[in-house]
């Protein structure tokens, strides 16, 4: 059947469904295009899920950071302690060692006052007494460079420690402002606060379990792993610096003690060698005056054997009989060839006895003289050995190092020999 309308008239209409399938097409293809690019309706509940994820994340590797800035600052205060005894010991060993020196310097003064002749020549005492002095101010020496040594160290890891408390405080207000219900990261075990676990690590090994990247603007910034690492650094140089101060701690108080002991031994000796003088020199003065008693009974004897060689003083009081021109010899002497020889034998009896009694004058100022020297080197060794037992028991009183030092005794440097 043909076609009533005009053709134009249908032309216009097929023409105006064709443009609306073609915009229904096009507009389905914008719809899949709209649907695939635009976001969903759940997307602010996503923005904001992902936003506190984020957050929760940066606050539990901000949480670990501080927990590890924390285990460093114990592990540095538990160094600080220890650096602390050691540094009272080296005090107290150094006390030690200038009560040595002053205790040395009192036995060397006591010593200056025995009799010059018990000080001339010096003896082995006195030798051992300048190598004690020698060996304690090197000791001594060595002692304070160590103290300053722990002291700078000590300085040094106080201004760590303070670095540490500083960034833990700058991290601390990353999570003050945050809920605490937020969990902990779930890898991260219970961290250990032993001092020896945190020395064991390094700065970088501190934060292997966060995911966090090292950076101004993240959790783990520069100056943490900056103060960690120095902090980790002083606390095994004090590790060090420890154990070297405790080998010389030991090894100032081996060598104070065997030298106390030298000098002590040597001083026992000293004085047992004087006592045994002493002796000698006393048996021997008592011999000694034995002897010039006896010369003296012999002088006595001797003069009064003079005095009757002599005969008597006055020429009146002389006997007929002991007269040399008496009768009989007078009668006798008329012979020829009769000379008697009475008054040459006199003579010559006179004349020995006169020397014998000179010879034992002589000898009887050589026993006095002998014997005065020996009470003299008696009287100085018996000074000379009670000094030295003042002084080895001043040595042993004192040895414990439990008196105070009373006024300036300890000379700056050692003494110039001449």
């Amino acid at each position: 059947m043909a076609s009533v309308g005009p053709e134009q008239w249908k032309e216009s209409t097929i023409a105006a469904i064709k443009v609306a399938q073609t915009l229904i097409v096009r507009a389905e293809e914008k719809s899949d295009q709209f649907r695939r690019k635009n976001p969903l309706p759940s997307l602010r509940d996503s923005c904001i899920n992902e936003s506190n994820k984020k957050i929760h994340s940066y606050a539990r590797a901000t949480r670990e950071v501080v927990i590890r800035l924390k285990q460093v600052i114990a592990a540095v205060n538990e160094e600080i302690k220890a650096l602390n005894r050691v540094r009272q010991q080296l005090e107290r060993s150094l006390d030690h060692c200038r009560k040595d020196i002053t205790m040395n310097t009192q036995c060397v003064s006591m010593r200056l006052e025995r009799p010059m002749r018990e000080q001339c020549p010096s003896d082995g005492a006195d030798h051992l007494l300048g190598k004690e002095h020698k060996q304690l101010f090197q000791q001594k020496n060595g002692l304070e460079c160590r103290l300053k040594n722990v002291l700078a160290v000590l300085q040094m890891l106080n201004a760590s420690r303070s670095a540490l408390t500083s960034v833990m405080q700058e991290r601390s207000r990353t999570t003050e402002l945050l809920c605490h219900s937020v969990s902990s990261n779930p890898r991260s075990t219970q961290p250990t606060t032993s001092p020896r676990h945190i020395k064991a690590l390094s700065a970088p090994a501190i934060f292997l379990g966060s995911h966090e990247q090292f950076g101004p603007l993240s959790s783990v910034t520069p100056a943490t792993t900056e103060s960690i690492q120095r902090a980790l650094d002083l606390c095994q140089k004090s590790s060090v610096l420890r154990h070297e101060c405790a080998q010389a701690i030991e090894m100032s108080r081996q060598h104070q003690s065997s030298m106390q002991q030298l000098v002590n031994d040597a001083l026992t000796q000293k004085i047992a060698e004087t006592v045994t003088l002493e002796q000698h020199l006393l048996v021997n003065s008592g011999e000694t005056k034995l002897t010039e008693q006896r010369s003296s009974r012999l002088l006595k004897q001797q003069e009064k054997s003079l005095g009757y060689l002599l005969g008597p003083e006055s020429s009146a009081d002389i006997t007929k009989r002991e007269r040399l021109d008496r009768p009989l010899v007078k009668v006798y002497q008329q012979h020829p060839g009769t000379d008697l020889p009475e008054a040459a034998t006199l003579l010559r009896a006179t004349a020995s006895t006169m020397e014998s009694i000179a010879q034992t004058q002589r000898n009887l100022s050589l026993l006095k003289l002998a014997r005065k020297k020996l009470m003299e080197d008696y009287r100085d060794k018996k000074i000379a050995s009670h000094l030295d037992s003042d002084v080895y028991r001043m040595r042993r009183r004192k040895a414990d190092h439990r008196w105070v030092i009373r006024g300036s005794n300890i000379p700056l440097q050692l003494p110039i020999s001449k």
